[in-house]
C-alpha cells in the first residue's frame, strides 16, 4: 500500500535529503577533487560547493536500453543548460525487467554499463551523482527482493524488516555494495570509489523499519553499513537517505505512526528545484513504464478536453464519478514542463489528484493537489499562486 506509493518518490531536494542525512567525513589522505563535509558546508577541492539539483531514479534504466540512452543524455544536457550541479539517481535495480542484479551477486553488463553511461556523460558535463544503493520500497526489488532472495535460499524470514537484521540479507546487501563500488567504468577506466564525479553514496532510498519505531534497528543497520562502504571506499561522502522522523516528538507519542503525513508534507511530481520559474522538463524523459496515462474524454460534466484549464465545474454526482478521481494536468504542469506533462506523474502515484483544493475550481490560477497530505503536492509557492 504506502510502499507501492512510496516506491519512486523522489519528492526532496538533494539539498534536504543531504542535510537530514547522517554524513561521514572522507578520509584525511583521499584527493582533494572528492566531496568533503566542512561543518555545515560541502566543499569541493577546498572551495564552498553548492548544490542546485534534482532526481532522476531512471537514467541508469534509460542509458541501458540503446533506444532509450538520448533520452538520459538529453536530461543531463538540459541539467547542464540549467546550471544543475547535482543529481540523485539510483545504481541499483534488483530482480526483475532490465535488472542490475538479477539475482544475488549477478549483474547483467548491460545495465552496468548504462550506470558506466550515466557517470561519463555527467562528468562531462560537470555534474556530480549521488548513487542510492538500494530501495526501501518494492520498487525496482528494494528490501522485499533481498528478503525473497533469502527466502528462496532457505531461510525464514518473517516480514520485510528482516532485512535490516538478518545476516544473510546484510550480506547481500555488502556485497552489493562492493559490487557497486569497485567497479571500473568501462568508459572512463576508473573505478567508481575513484570517482569524482560520484558526489556521495546513498545507503538507501527512503530507509525506515516500521517495526522498530524507535529507529534502534535502523540505526544499528546505518552504523554497520555506512562502516562498510567507508571501509571500502574511503574518499566518498556516505548519506543515508532518511527524510528525519525520529525524534523527542516521535518518541513521545509511540502510537504516532512514523511518518506523519501532516509532518513531512511531501510533493511527488519532480518539481525541485527553488525557482519555480526554471524546472528541468522531466515528462518527456520518463520511460513509458514509469509515465502516467493521460486521462481520457469522459461524459458526464468533466472538463471538455483534459487542457488543465481552471474553470469551475459542476460538483459531485456523475462528473465526480466520471473523472475517476479527478483531472490529473493542469496547465501549471504544461508550463513547467513542456507540453506532454501528462507523462510527468510518477508510476505509482495515486489516481485521486484534483484540480483545485478537493476537486474544486482554482481560482486565480492553477493549482495541482493531492487528495492529502501523504499523496504528494506541490511547492508551497505555487499554492500560493493559486489562492481562490
Amino acid at each position: 500500500m504506502a510502499k507501492s506509493r512510496r516506491e519512486i518518490s523522489f519528492g526532496l531536494a538533494v539539498v534536504l535529503s543531504l542535510t537530514a542525512a547522517a554524513l561521514v567525513r572522507t578520509g584525511h589522505g583521499a584527493d582533494a577533487a572528492f566531496a568533503r563535509a566542512s561543518g555545515t558546508r560541502f566543499t569541493i577541492g577546498g572551495r564552498p560547493f553548492y548544490s542546485n539539483g534534482f532526481n532522476a531514479y531512471w537514467l541508469m534504466y534509460m542509458a541501458s536500453d540503446p533506444a532509450d540512452r538520448s533520452k538520459a543524455t538529453a536530461a543531463l544536457d538540459e541539467a547542464a543548460r540549467l546550471g544543475a550541479t547535482l543529481v540523485r539517481t539510483w545504481a541499483f535495480s534488483d530482480g526483475g525487467y532490465r535488472a542490475l542484479q538479477v539475482s544475488p551477486g549477478v549483474y547483467d553488463e548491460e545495465v552496468f554499463r548504462g550506470l558506466d553511461y550515466v557517470i561519463s556523460e555527467a562528468k562531462k558535463r560537470g555534474i556530480h551523482l549521488i548513487l542510492s544503493l538500494v530501495n526501501n520500497w518494492d520498487g525496482y526489488g528494494g528490501k522485499k527482493q533481498y528478503v525473497q532472495w533469502a527466502r528462496t535460499q532457505g531461510h525464514s524470514l518473517n516480514s520485510d524488516d528482516d532485512f535490516f537484521t538478518d545476516s544473510v540479507t546484510k550480506g547481500f546487501y555488502k556485497n552489493h555494495v562492493k559490487a557497486v563500488l569497485t567497479r571500473v567504468n568501462k568508459m572512463t577506466g576508473v573505478a567508481y570509489k575513484d570517482e569524482p564525479a560520484i558526489f556521495a553514496w546513498e545507503l538507501m532510498n527512503e530507509p525506515r523499519c516500521q517495526s522498530d519505531l524507535s529507529g534502534k534497528t535502523l540505526q544499528a543497520w546505518i552504523t554497520e553499513m555506512a562502516s562498510y562502504v567507508k571501509s571500502v571506499d574511503p574518499n566518498h561522502t556516505v548519506e543515508i537517505g532518511l527524510e528525519g522522523f525520529y525524534g523527542d516528538r516521535v518518541h513521545a507519542r509511540p502510537q504516532a505512526p512514523v511518518q506523519p503525513g501532516r509532518v513531512h508534507r511531501r510533493h511527488r511530481l519532480h518539481l525541485q528545484q527553488p525557482d519555480p520559474r526554471r524546472r528541468l522538463r522531466h515528462d518527456p524523459l520518463l520511460p513509458r513504464p514509469m509515465g502516467a496515462r493521460r486521462e481520457r474524454r469522459r461524459a458526464g460534466g468533466v472538463h471538455a478536453a483534459v487542457d488543465g484549464v481552471a474553470r469551475r465545474r459542476r460538483r459531485g454526482g456523475a462528473a465526480e464519478a466520471a473523472a475517476g478521481g479527478g483531472v490529473r494536468l493542469v496547465r501549471a504542469l504544461q508550463q513547467l514542463h513542456g507540453v506532454h506533462a501528462g507523462r510527468l506523474l510518477p508510476h505509482g502515484v495515486r489516481g485521486d489528484l484534483r484540480v483545485g483544493e478537493s476537486g474544486r475550481a482554482a481560482r486565480g490560477g492553477p493549482l495541482l493537489a493531492g487528495h492529502g497530505a501523504r499523496d504528494g503536492e506541490l511547492d508551497r509557492r505555487l499554492r500560493r499562486r493559486a489562492r481562490p
